[in-house]
Protein backbone atom coordinates (compact mmCIF):
# COMPACT_ATOMS: atom_id res chain seq x y z
CA UNK A 1 0.00 0.00 0.00
CA UNK A 2 1.26 3.51 -0.79
CA UNK A 3 0.18 6.63 -1.04
CA UNK A 4 -0.66 7.31 -4.36
CA UNK A 5 -4.17 8.87 -5.17
CA UNK A 6 -4.93 6.18 -8.17
CA UNK A 7 -4.02 3.29 -9.23
CA UNK A 8 -1.22 3.09 -11.71
CA UNK A 9 -2.03 -0.34 -13.16
CA UNK A 10 -3.73 0.07 -16.42
CA UNK A 11 -2.74 -3.49 -18.23
CA UNK A 12 -2.53 -6.45 -15.82
CA UNK A 13 1.08 -7.14 -14.66
CA UNK A 14 2.98 -10.85 -16.05
CA UNK A 15 3.40 -12.62 -12.99
CA UNK A 16 6.75 -14.27 -12.77
CA UNK A 17 6.92 -18.22 -12.36
CA UNK A 18 8.76 -19.28 -9.76
CA UNK A 19 11.68 -20.87 -11.10
CA UNK A 20 13.88 -21.72 -7.70
CA UNK A 21 11.77 -21.93 -4.63
CA UNK A 22 13.53 -20.41 -1.62
CA UNK A 23 12.10 -21.91 1.68
CA UNK A 24 14.81 -21.01 3.80
CA UNK A 25 14.14 -23.90 6.83
CA UNK A 26 14.85 -23.50 10.33
CA UNK A 27 16.36 -19.78 11.52
CA UNK A 28 18.99 -20.81 14.19
CA UNK A 29 20.87 -17.16 15.61
CA UNK A 30 20.66 -13.86 14.69
CA UNK A 31 23.31 -11.26 13.94
CA UNK A 32 22.27 -8.27 15.87
CA UNK A 33 23.83 -4.95 15.21
CA UNK A 34 22.98 -1.17 14.89
CA UNK A 35 20.98 0.58 12.15
CA UNK A 36 23.12 2.92 10.27
CA UNK A 37 23.04 5.03 7.59
CA UNK A 38 25.28 2.97 5.12
CA UNK A 39 24.21 -0.60 4.10
CA UNK A 40 26.46 -3.00 6.69
CA UNK A 41 27.85 -5.10 3.88
CA UNK A 42 28.61 -4.13 0.10
CA UNK A 43 30.16 -5.26 -2.94
CA UNK A 44 33.58 -4.80 -1.79
CA UNK A 45 32.88 -6.05 1.60
CA UNK A 46 30.10 -8.81 0.52
CA UNK A 47 27.63 -10.36 3.18
CA UNK A 48 28.60 -13.60 1.48
CA UNK A 49 32.75 -13.77 2.83
CA UNK A 50 33.20 -16.04 6.06
CA UNK A 51 36.08 -13.14 6.45
CA UNK A 52 34.05 -10.43 6.65
CA UNK A 53 31.78 -11.79 9.06
CA UNK A 54 35.06 -12.78 11.07
CA UNK A 55 36.02 -8.93 11.11
CA UNK A 56 32.38 -7.50 11.69
CA UNK A 57 32.31 -10.10 14.96
CA UNK A 58 35.86 -8.55 16.16
CA UNK A 59 34.90 -4.98 15.74
CA UNK A 60 34.56 -2.67 18.65
CA UNK A 61 32.72 0.08 17.30
CA UNK A 62 29.12 0.39 15.44
CA UNK A 63 29.78 -1.71 13.43
CA UNK A 64 29.89 -4.70 15.32
CA UNK A 65 27.97 -7.62 14.68
CA UNK A 66 26.95 -9.68 17.92
CA UNK A 67 25.40 -13.04 17.48
CA UNK A 68 22.66 -14.38 19.81
CA UNK A 69 22.73 -17.73 21.00
CA UNK A 70 21.43 -20.73 19.17
CA UNK A 71 17.62 -20.43 18.82
CA UNK A 72 14.90 -22.94 18.92
CA UNK A 73 11.36 -22.85 17.56
CA UNK A 74 11.91 -19.74 15.65
CA UNK A 75 8.72 -18.62 14.36
CA UNK A 76 7.83 -16.16 11.89
CA UNK A 77 4.21 -15.55 11.21
CA UNK A 78 2.73 -14.05 8.33
CA UNK A 79 1.51 -10.41 8.41
CA UNK A 80 -2.64 -10.01 8.59
CA UNK A 81 -4.40 -7.30 6.51
CA UNK A 82 -5.66 -4.38 8.31
CA UNK A 83 -8.98 -2.86 7.73
CA UNK A 84 -11.63 -0.25 8.65
CA UNK A 85 -14.86 -0.32 8.92
CA UNK A 86 -17.19 -2.84 7.47
CA UNK A 87 -20.72 -4.33 7.17
CA UNK A 88 -22.27 -0.85 8.45
CA UNK A 89 -22.49 2.75 7.27
CA UNK A 90 -19.01 3.66 7.80
CA UNK A 91 -17.88 2.41 4.40
CA UNK A 92 -19.25 2.76 1.06
CA UNK A 93 -21.55 -0.21 0.13
CA UNK A 94 -20.35 -1.45 3.12
CA UNK A 95 -17.36 -2.70 2.30
CA UNK A 96 -14.53 -2.36 4.45
CA UNK A 97 -11.20 -0.89 3.61
CA UNK A 98 -8.09 -2.33 3.05
CA UNK A 99 -5.57 -0.26 4.57
CA UNK A 100 -2.14 -2.17 4.32
CA UNK A 101 -0.82 -5.05 6.69
CA UNK A 102 -0.48 -5.40 10.48
CA UNK A 103 3.29 -5.20 11.96
CA UNK A 104 4.29 -8.99 13.69
CA UNK A 105 5.69 -10.57 16.28
CA UNK A 106 8.28 -13.17 15.97
CA UNK A 107 8.90 -15.37 18.51
CA UNK A 108 11.94 -17.83 19.51
CA UNK A 109 13.65 -19.65 22.38
CA UNK A 110 16.53 -20.08 23.86
CA UNK A 111 17.68 -23.14 25.58
CA UNK A 112 20.18 -23.48 29.09
CA UNK A 113 21.47 -19.94 28.76
CA UNK A 114 23.68 -19.04 31.38
CA UNK A 115 22.38 -15.70 33.07
CA UNK A 116 24.82 -13.48 31.81
CA UNK A 117 24.19 -13.90 28.63
CA UNK A 118 20.94 -13.58 29.26
CA UNK A 119 21.05 -10.05 30.60
CA UNK A 120 23.45 -8.95 27.78
CA UNK A 121 20.40 -9.46 25.42
CA UNK A 122 17.58 -8.28 27.98
CA UNK A 123 19.63 -4.95 27.76
CA UNK A 124 18.95 -4.57 24.02
CA UNK A 125 15.73 -3.24 24.83
CA UNK A 126 16.47 0.11 25.03
CA UNK A 127 17.81 0.19 21.55
CA UNK A 128 14.39 -0.92 19.99
CA UNK A 129 12.09 0.99 21.90
CA UNK A 130 8.68 1.85 19.48
CA UNK A 131 8.27 4.60 21.34
CA UNK A 132 11.19 6.05 20.01
CA UNK A 133 9.82 6.40 16.44
CA UNK A 134 12.12 4.27 14.99
CA UNK A 135 14.73 1.41 16.25
CA UNK A 136 18.66 1.46 16.56
CA UNK A 137 18.64 -2.36 16.54
CA UNK A 138 19.12 -4.30 13.23
CA UNK A 139 19.08 -8.35 12.83
CA UNK A 140 20.05 -10.75 10.71
CA UNK A 141 18.41 -14.18 10.51
CA UNK A 142 20.34 -16.83 10.06
CA UNK A 143 19.50 -20.56 8.92
CA UNK A 144 20.68 -23.98 9.86
CA UNK A 145 22.94 -25.72 7.30
CA UNK A 146 22.01 -27.75 4.88
CA UNK A 147 24.07 -29.72 2.53
CA UNK A 148 26.59 -27.29 3.19
CA UNK A 149 24.80 -23.94 2.81
CA UNK A 150 22.89 -21.90 4.58
CA UNK A 151 20.95 -18.52 4.08
CA UNK A 152 20.98 -14.94 5.58
CA UNK A 153 18.12 -12.68 5.63
CA UNK A 154 18.60 -9.65 5.19
CA UNK A 155 17.45 -6.09 3.28
CA UNK A 156 18.63 -5.18 0.00
CA UNK A 157 19.75 -1.82 -0.83
CA UNK A 158 19.27 0.06 -4.25
CA UNK A 159 22.51 -0.95 -5.12
CA UNK A 160 23.10 -4.36 -6.07
CA UNK A 161 25.30 -6.17 -3.18
CA UNK A 162 24.07 -3.21 -0.64
CA UNK A 163 22.75 -5.17 2.38
CA UNK A 164 21.26 -4.20 5.80
CA UNK A 165 20.04 -5.61 9.00
CA UNK A 166 15.93 -5.88 9.21
CA UNK A 167 15.24 -3.41 12.30
CA UNK A 168 13.53 -4.67 15.12
CA UNK A 169 11.57 -2.98 17.58
CA UNK A 170 10.48 -4.14 21.31
CA UNK A 171 13.26 -6.88 21.64
CA UNK A 172 12.07 -8.55 24.70
CA UNK A 173 13.26 -11.79 26.89
CA UNK A 174 11.40 -13.25 29.42
CA UNK A 175 12.38 -14.19 32.95
CA UNK A 176 13.26 -18.35 32.95
CA UNK A 177 11.14 -20.87 32.59
CA UNK A 178 10.94 -24.87 33.48
CA UNK A 179 9.56 -27.47 33.64
CA UNK A 180 11.37 -29.69 36.27
CA UNK A 181 12.28 -32.82 36.17
CA UNK A 182 14.41 -33.60 32.43
CA UNK A 183 13.60 -30.43 31.56
CA UNK A 184 15.37 -27.48 29.17
CA UNK A 185 15.63 -24.27 30.78
CA UNK A 186 13.64 -21.56 28.43
CA UNK A 187 14.04 -18.26 27.73
CA UNK A 188 11.40 -16.47 25.38
CA UNK A 189 11.76 -14.09 23.14
CA UNK A 190 10.09 -12.07 21.28
CA UNK A 191 10.14 -8.21 18.67
CA UNK A 192 8.12 -6.73 16.34
CA UNK A 193 8.93 -6.51 12.80
CA UNK A 194 7.72 -4.02 9.99
CA UNK A 195 5.43 -6.19 7.85
CA UNK A 196 7.05 -4.49 4.56
CA UNK A 197 10.02 -5.05 5.83
CA UNK A 198 9.58 -9.18 5.87
CA UNK A 199 7.81 -8.31 2.51
CA UNK A 200 11.07 -6.89 1.09
CA UNK A 201 13.75 -9.21 2.42
CA UNK A 202 16.40 -11.09 0.49
CA UNK A 203 17.44 -14.22 1.55
CA UNK A 204 21.05 -15.01 0.56
CA UNK A 205 22.55 -18.72 0.30
CA UNK A 206 26.06 -18.37 1.64
CA UNK A 207 29.07 -21.14 2.06
CA UNK A 208 29.43 -21.21 5.83
CA UNK A 209 27.17 -22.36 9.02
CA UNK A 210 26.25 -19.86 11.45
CA UNK A 211 27.56 -22.27 13.94
CA UNK A 212 31.09 -21.83 12.66
CA UNK A 213 30.74 -17.71 13.24
CA UNK A 214 31.59 -16.71 17.27
CA UNK A 215 32.02 -13.80 18.51
CA UNK A 216 35.89 -13.03 20.41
Amino acid sequence: MGLSCTCPITVLPTLSNVTCPVDFDQVVRLGLTLKKADPDFVTATPITDETIWTGLLSAVDETKIQLTPALANFVIPSSEGSFIGGNDNSTVDGMRYYVGEDNITITTEIHSADQDAINTLDDLSCLSDATLGGSRLTMFPMTRPIRGKSYILAKAGETAGDYSGIEVFNFRVSSVGSEGYNSKNKYMVSFDVKANDMRAFTAVQVDFSPFVLANP
